[in-house]
């Protein structure tokens, strides 16, 4: 996990574990495997056991892409994922 940022997932897993409740979607930016910065949305979960206690922490990472990206890296959408969006 250090080479995605583990200083950042700690302390959001912390809060977690504290609240007992999801943190909402936020932003993460991190390099992927050609050192290219990329931003993503970004959820953490509880898992909770029987007695109500943190078991396990789901996180959940979506990559967003829109029309705006793709244009502004020179991609042209297709229609059809236009319209969908």
């Amino acid at each position: 996990m250090s080479r995605y940022g583990a200083s950042k997932t700690n302390s959001n897993d912390k809060r977690v574990l504290e609240t007992k409740a999801g943190l909402g979607f936020y932003e993460e930016e991190y390099l992927d495997s050609s050192s290219v910065m990329r931003q993503w949305l970004v959820n953490k979960l509880p898992l909770l056991d029987a007695d109500g206690e943190v078991d396990k922490i789901v996180t959940v990472a979506l990559e967003p892409v829109s029309v705006t990206t793709w244009l502004a890296d020179g991609i042209q959408p297709r229609k059809s994922l236009c319209a969908a969006i």
